[in-house]
């Protein structure tokens, strides 16, 4: 069994469960009724890569013996969990172990991107012992003088799925987003599509006769002697006498055009001003150079591009009266009961009659056909069952996106330094007596003249001037979150200030900050659907976007784009999307940091962002230990234990049946139909927690862009 001394125990209360339902059960329940003694429990992993290897978990102290089963939550809110969990305790003196259920209550320090929940300031709340009511206060002292109160980690997995079966209604509040129909373009053939941030706004080239278009990530020039545009992609130039095409390529030139030319090409590249489209490895590059020339699409409004790899391909969907395309990677339905072609952007559906052709219309997720519901979680296109409301999958994304990444920020390591275009401009906010600043990159919102407030990285600032110097904010003022999705910063509102010392500052933000929202349709979408005006100036400053970006919901619960991250592609296409978002904590911007993320719902920005010198995390030890093999561990005769609401402990058969614990041994009951989902929760959790363990990153694969057929 294993073991640890109970002042060095780190993973007994939160660890997690085990990937299958009857794995590492302890063998501290002795008796006539206990468990085989064969069945071995995960071993505790070394204090310096922490990690989720399984329940129950074990304390050893003297002679007496705690095990402690899986926590069941009951409430997280902000940065704070309140959860019971069964235990039982074994003496010398006692031939069977005694069982019973404490309430508990802790700090959650929480790490999207590896998937991890850190548990700090555990409090025994309270206990109960049904077959020793009259010990119960001395036994709960028991558990709570030998429980850890910190570092003890759980996986994330485990407790979105166990708050997505158990919890009837999302508490969260939803965003009153807009749908209105963007620009869609078809396109059997290769095609990129490139985004302008409103209308053209031209500024000089140094150093040449060139004029740039300043307001998108691609390079799109000016030759004012032509009257002709000209933009670069992967090392190959294409011209339009309009900034929003038709673009051809260019296949003569040269004189000073051409020197001019590759003069713009190295300045801005050299100074991260643009995306030339030249990573290697990319299906772009390969096309290009087997000589095939892609479409090109330009648009300076919300725009959204669809592909597929020749003609389209339908096929059906087994158990529904609906259609696949499946040489696309975007996700296209036909709908054979009213003949609409479906489509699903940002997390919204559209349909129309017609690809090529259109019009297309706005579909409210609960109008979606029946027979969406009916697709099968494990087709090639069941990641869209997310977006269905009243399915499991999409009540997991509302649950992923209630739940912050938390960090404890050093509140002399953290400097913000605010960059403004010119002097400090002011923008009203709407239904408010706040103003912000659109000329800064770092949203900036001044409260009165004396009080100021700003966002980077996820953390909150505060300065007496817009100038500075900016201090860590231990307090946000309520009006703040006043702020409406009709205004550009109003992703600040999901950035919460929880806690502080003299030294430190406890913050957070959830997916909100990132652009993703839960709406009345009961399902998340990606961005507000508002259309936002930049800042362009001197300098562009992005607004943000929701279309255009080919994003997409993945299995792993998280929004992925399509293009830029390493994405396997069909030979001879590839997404819509073609640049990096361009706004936003983890976009691009002028005068910020630059911050790569992986997949952009569950990035850990405070790592990113700041780094171990400000938050002082320790996290990146525990992607190591995430991504190893989980440990090899035997099925036991004995299922899941419980702990109920009434203070009983109840455990599930292999046969599936439930027993309650009466003290003298396990008695067949009808446990609550809490109980019921929190079985179906746990095995769920365990076996999202074991794909991303064994995926060695993002659970269950790949993102939105991962192909047709993924």
């Amino acid at each position: 069994m294993a073991q640890t001394s109970a002042r060095g125990w780190l993973w007994t209360v939160f660890a997690a469960a085990a990937c299958s339902p009857y794995a590492g059960q302890s063998r501290v329940l002795a008796g006539e009724d206990s468990p085989p003694t064969d069945v071995q429990d995960p071993p505790i992993t070394d204090d310096r890569t922490p990690t989720d290897n399984g329940w129950p978990r074990t304390i050893s102290a003297g002679k007496t013996e705690i095990t402690v089963y899986q926590p069941q939550v009951e409430s997280w809110e902000s940065n704070r969990m309140h959860s019971r969990a069964a235990v039982s305790i074994r003496t010398a003196e006692s031939a069977l172990p005694v069982f019973g259920v404490i309430w508990l209550s802790a700090r959650t320090d929480v790490d999207r991107e590896n998937r991890l929940v850190a548990l700090n300031d555990i409090q025994v709340e309270r206990g109960s012992f049904p077959s020793r009511p009259d010990q119960a206060e001395e036994l709960t002292s028991t558990v709570r003088q030998h429980l850890r109160t910190g570092g003890v980690y759980v996986a994330l997995d485990r407790l979105e799925a166990s708050l997505a079966v158990t919890r009837v209604e999302s508490k969260h509040p939803k965003v009153q987003v807009r749908n209105d129909v963007p620009k869609i373009l078809f396109s059997t053939t290769p095609a990129v599509l490139v985004l302008i941030d409103g209308q053209p706004v031209l500024r000089s080239v140094a150093g040449t006769s060139l004029l740039r278009v300043i307001n998108t990530r691609a390079l799109l020039l000016l030759a004012p002697r032509t009257g002709r545009y000209y933009f670069f992609m992967g090392g190959q130039w294409m011209t339009s006498t309009s900034p929003t095409g038709p673009w051809v390529a260019e296949s003569e030139m040269g004189g000073s055009l051409a020197l001019d030319l590759d003069r713009a090409r190295e300045a801005t590249a050299r100074e991260g001003l643009v995306d030339l489209l030249q990573t290697s490895g990319t299906p772009l590059e390969d096309a290009l150079a087997r000589g095939l020339k892609p479409a090109v699409f330009t648009s300076t409004s919300a725009a959204e591009l669809i592909q597929t790899d020749g003609a389209p391909k339908l096929e059906p969907i087994s158990g529904t009266r609906l259609l696949e395309v499946t040489n696309s990677m975007s996700d296209i339905f036909m709908n054979t009961a009213d003949q609409e072609y479906y489509v699903l952007l940002s997390g919204r559906w559209y349909r129309s009659p017609s690809l090529e052709r259109g019009p297309w219309g706005f579909v409210p997720a609960k109008s979606l056909p029946a027979d969406f519901a009916q697709i099968p979680e494990n087709h090639p296109r069941g990641t869209v069952l997310a977006s269905v409301p009243g399915t499991p999958e999409s009540q997991e994304a509302i649950i992923a996106n209630e739940i912050p990444q938390t960090a404890r920020i050093d509140r002399r390591a953290a400097q913000l330094n605010v960059s403004y275009d010119g002097t400090p401009q002011w923008s009203t906010i709407e239904g408010t007596s706040l103003a912000y600043a659109p000329n800064s990159a770092s949203p900036v919102i001044r409260v009165d003249p004396a009080h100021y407030y700003a966002v980077e990285g996820g953390v909150w600032f505060t300065a007496s001037s817009p100038s500075g110097p900016w201090a860590t904010a231990t307090y946000v003022p309520e009006t703040i979150y006043n702020i409406p999705p009709s205004s550009p910063v109003y992703n600040v509102t999901y950035v919460h200030v929880y806690d502080s010392t003299p030294d430190a500052v406890y913050e957070g933000y959830t997916p909100g900050y990132l652009g993703s929202y839960v709406t009345d349709d009961d399902v998340v979408v990606y961005g507000t659907g508002y259309v936002y005006p930049c800042w362009a100036e001197a300098v562009w400053i992005g607004s943000p976007w929701t279309f255009g970006f080919d994003v997409g919901w993945a299995p792993g619960f998280y929004w992925g784009f399509g293009w830029g991250y390493g994405v396997g592609l069909g030979i001879g296409y590839w997404p819509g999307m073609l640049f990096h978002p361009w706004w936003g904590p983890a976009g691009w911007g002028w005068g910020r940091r630059n911050v790569a993320v992986h997949n952009y719902h569950d990035a850990n920005l405070y790592r990113s962002a700041w780094g171990r010198s400000v938050t002082g995390s320790d996290w990146e030890r525990h992607a190591e230990g995430n991504r190893a093999a989980m440990p090899a561990q035997r099925e036991g005769a004995v299922g899941h234990v419980y702990a109920g609401h009434d203070g009983q402990v109840y455990r599930t058969t292999p046969s599936g049946e439930w027993e309650r614990n009466t003290g003298a041994g396990w008695q067949r009951s009808s446990p609550t139909r809490d109980l019921g989902r929190e079985n179906k929760g746990r095995k769920l959790g365990g076996a999202h927690w074991q794909i991303f363990r064994e995926g060695g990153g993002f659970r269950g694969g790949g993102f939105h862009g991962g192909g047709g057929r993924r």
